[in-house]
């Protein structure tokens, strides 16, 4: 009689085995698992560093100059000061201040003159101009435009790569191209000037066609010079090149888009009145008038100081 026990125990050997035998198919047919990838790394603002500014130093200074930042107070212009966005500068009438980026981006703002910073990138360089005249000396660099404007942004001239001066008396915006190419534009349409060119645009009109840079100068008093109804020392009228800056003893006088202006002064004396011209490419004329109190319709033409080409 055959034990039943003993046949139990080899099924059991016999159940073993094959699942042994089927655990060691299983794993050795099984392919190979990648490795988990590790966690991602979440770059957040805080780990990103921030973009260097971009900032123009100041190379000199000359007279009164002064900045203020954003609405602040106005402090005096310093050798070597770093000039961002929303950064104005003013100069006096003497004053003049020289700024740079690098060597491939420099300005040259002149004696009465107000400019404001309101762009600094890798693609443009954007100032605006309240009043004055500003050299511009810029070279290629990359993609890289500058762009001044008026006070309204209604005239802007532009260029990548030139030398030229920009004037701003708030009845013109004038440009006068030295070398390089310069694009005027207002009132929705575009003129370029070319070196050895100018062209202006009035208030809210188109600019006009550029024109060759006269070498004579029309800078002249022309007009009966008398006392006026209120006591006046002088009550006349003079003429410079259009888009000339114009100033009566150190204040600005309006001057039309034919070159036109008055001379209204109330001050005598043995001094006179200094009337100084500043033509859009930089050229100053000087003239003093004495006061009369008679009628004198002679014509008189202003004393030219050429300065180079600069303001």
């Amino acid at each position: 009689m055959k034990d039943p026990a003993g046949r139990g125990r080899r099924a059991a050997l016999v159940v073993l085995a094959v699942l042994a035998v089927g655990t060691f198919l299983w794993t050795w047919r099984r392919p190979a698992q990648a490795p988990p990838p590790p966690p991602a790394v979440v770059t957040t603002p805080e780990t990103l560093a921030p973009p260097r500014a971009i900032e123009f130093k100041v190379n000199s200074v000359t007279g009164t100059a002064d900045r203020a930042e954003a609405g602040g107070p106005w402090l005096p212009v310093q050798r070597n000061d770093l000039l961002g966005v929303d950064v104005q500068l003013r100069t006096g009438p003497e004053g003049r201040v020289e700024i740079s980026r690098g060597e491939l981006s420099q300005l040259t703002i002149a004696g009465s003159t107000q400019l404001g910073i309101r762009e600094l990138t890798t693609a443009v360089h954007r100032f605006q101009m309240t009043r004055g005249i500003v050299t511009v000396d810029y070279h290629p660099d990359g993609g890289r435009v500058v762009r001044i404007e008026d006070t309204a942004g209604s005239a802007v001239a532009e260029a990548q790569g030139a030398r030229f001066h920009v004037a701003a008396g708030g009845l013109t915006f004038a440009v006068a191209s030295q070398t390089g190419s310069v694009a005027l534009t207002a009132a929705g349409a575009t003129v370029r000037v070319g070196a050895g060119e100018q062209a202006l645009a009035q208030q809210g009109k188109v600019p006009t066609p550029a024109r060759a840079i006269p070498t004579a100068l029309l800078l002249k008093i022309a007009a009966a010079s008398r006392v006026g109804a209120a006591g006046l020392c002088l009550d006349t009228t003079g003429r410079s090149e259009p888009g000339a800056l114009v100033t009566l003893d150190g204040e600005p006088v309006p001057v039309g888009a034919d070159g036109q202006f008055p001379i209204r002064a109330a001050r005598r004396g043995a001094g006179g009145v200094t009337v100084r011209s500043v033509t859009a490419d930089g050229r100053v004329a000087v003239k003093t008038l004495p006061c009369r109190a008679a009628t004198d319709h002679r014509i008189e033409e202003f004393r030219v100081r050429w300065r180079n080409g600069e303001p």
